[in-house]
């Protein structure tokens, strides 16, 4: 039950995001998460918001990344990569790089 609500809302929170943007706002997106995490592509940010979507919303609310800076998400991603029993190097990966992109 948790799992198809984490999904349903994956897909509600990327189809409403997606339809949404225009080219030149994703283009900005990619530049301002660039200089955050260089050279991450808008196929890996699209990656780790979906991982980060379908991994943290099943347990509690999502957090807007903005919320934390890059140094504050550290320690969260940590406590929480473990609760949530993700050992996957390159998920975790996708997920740091997606809220340190989005970080204040």
């Amino acid at each position: 039950m948790k799992k198809n609500f984490s999904l349903l809302m994956m897909i509600y929170f990327i189809s409403c995001t997606s339809s949404s943007k225009n080219s030149s706002s994703t283009i900005d997106e990619l530049k301002h998460a660039q200089l955050k995490v260089p050279g991450i592509t808008m196929e890996r940010f699209d990656a780790g918001k979906k991982l980060y979507v379908l991994n943290c919303s099943g347990c509690h609310s999502l957090k807007k990344p903005d919320k934390y800076s890059t140094e504050q998400w550290k320690p969260i991603l940590q406590k929480m990569f473990i609760k949530a029993k993700l050992t996957d190097e390159k998920e975790k990966t996708l997920i740091a790089d997606y809220v340190v992109a989005k970080s204040k």
